[in-house]
C-alpha cells in the first residue's frame, strides 16, 4: 500500500503525480467527502490526481488501480488530507539546514499540536513566554505543515531556500580560524550569525581601502571561530535588512586536536 499526505486549504484543488501503467483505472472505495479524480499525464508519463474538500479535518481516502506496480504492489492508494481554514493561515521562508522559530501565541490560539509536519523537523516548546514553534527543514522547496488548535486545523506554508554561500574550513582546537564574506552596510544589509554549533564566535566588518573617500565603498564581514575540543561544527549565518532577507553561509568546521598537521596516516 502506498500513502500520499496532503494538507490543503478548504475549497482548495491540489494535484500531484504518481508513476502508474498508463491506462490504469482507479477505483475509488472511500471518498470520505473529499472529491478525487484521476487521469494520464500525457506530458511527463504516470498518472496526476487531484483532489478537493471543503470540510475541516482530517480525511483518508482509498483507491484501488486496476493494475499494480513496484510504487503500487498491492494496487492500493492510501490518501490522508489534511484540510485547514483558508483563514489565517501562516507563512514564512526559511534556509535549508537553519532553524526557524515561529511564536504561535501571537495567532491568540492554543493549546497547539502539530498533526502534519511535511517532512520537516520540528516541535513545539513552552520557553516561558509562550508556545514556539521550532523548525528545521532539509532541501529547497514549499512545505505544508497542519497545526491543530481549539479552533480547528491551520496551515503553516514553509518556503525553504537553499544556502548561498558554502565553505569548509579545518583547524586546531584551541587555535582561531577566519571566513569572511564580501559585504556593504551602506546598503543597509548585516551579517548575523544565528547558529554558531558550540564554537566561540566573533564577527566584524572591515571596510576596504577608501583613499578617495567615496561613498558606497564595501568591505568584508568576518568571522572567526574558535573551538575547544576536536570535533565537525557548523556556523549558520544569514545576511538581512530589516526583514529583507540577502543571503546565508554555513561554514563546516574540521577541527582536529591541538598540534594537528592536517594529515592523517
Amino acid at each position: 500500500m502506498t500513502s500520499v499526505v496532503i494538507v490543503l486549504g478548504a475549497g482548495e484543488r491540489h494535484a500531484f503525480n504518481l508513476e502508474s501503467p498508463k491506462g490504469c483505472r482507479w477505483r475509488l472505495e472511500s471518498d470520505r467527502g473529499v472529491d478525487f479524480d484521476s487521469w494520464d499525464d500525457e506530458s511527463g508519463g504516470g498518472r496526476r490526481f487531484s483532489v478537493l474538500s471543503r470540510a475541516i479535518g482530517k480525511h483518508v481516502l482509498r483507491a484501488r488501480c486496476s493494475e499494480s506496480t513496484p510504487e503500487l504492489p498491492d494496487g492500493v492508494l492510501d490518501l490522508v488530507v489534511f484540510v485547514c481554514r483558508k483563514d489565517r493561515r501562516i507563512y514564512a521562508s526559511v534556509v535549508e539546514g537553519f532553524p526557524l522559530e515561529i511564536r504561535l501565541d501571537e495567532e491568540g490560539e492554543g493549546p497547539w499540536e502539530v498533526v502534519e509536519d511535511g517532512g520537516t523537523e520540528c516541535g513545539i516548546v513552552d520557553d516561558g513566554a509562550g508556545t514556539l514553534l521550532r523548525i528545521r527543514c532539509g532541501t529547497p522547496g514549499d512545505r505544508r505543515l497542519a497545526l491543530s488548535s481549539s479552533e480547528g486545523l491551520r496551515m503553516l506554508k514553509i518556503r525553504v531556500l537553499p544556502v548561498s554561500i558554502r565553505a569548509r574550513l579545518t583547524g586546531k582546537a584551541g587555535e582561531p580560524a577566519e571566513y569572511s564574506v564580501s559585504s556593504n552596510i551602506t546598503t543597509g544589509f548585516e551579517w548575523h550569525v544565528v547558529e554558531d554549533g558550540g564554537l566561540r564566535c566573533e564577527s566584524r566588518y572591515v571596510s576596504d581601502p577608501n583613499p578617495e573617500m567615496l561613498d558606497g565603498v564595501g568591505g568584508s564581514h568576518v568571522f572567526r571561530m574558535t573551538a575547544d575540543s576536536p570535533g565537525t561544527y557548523v556556523l549558520r549565518a544569514i545576511c538581512m535588512r530589516s526583514d529583507e532577507f540577502g543571503g546565508s553561509l554555513e561554514v563546516v568546521f574540521e577541527v582536529g586536536p591541538a598540534g594537528y598537521s592536517g594529515r592523517r596516516v
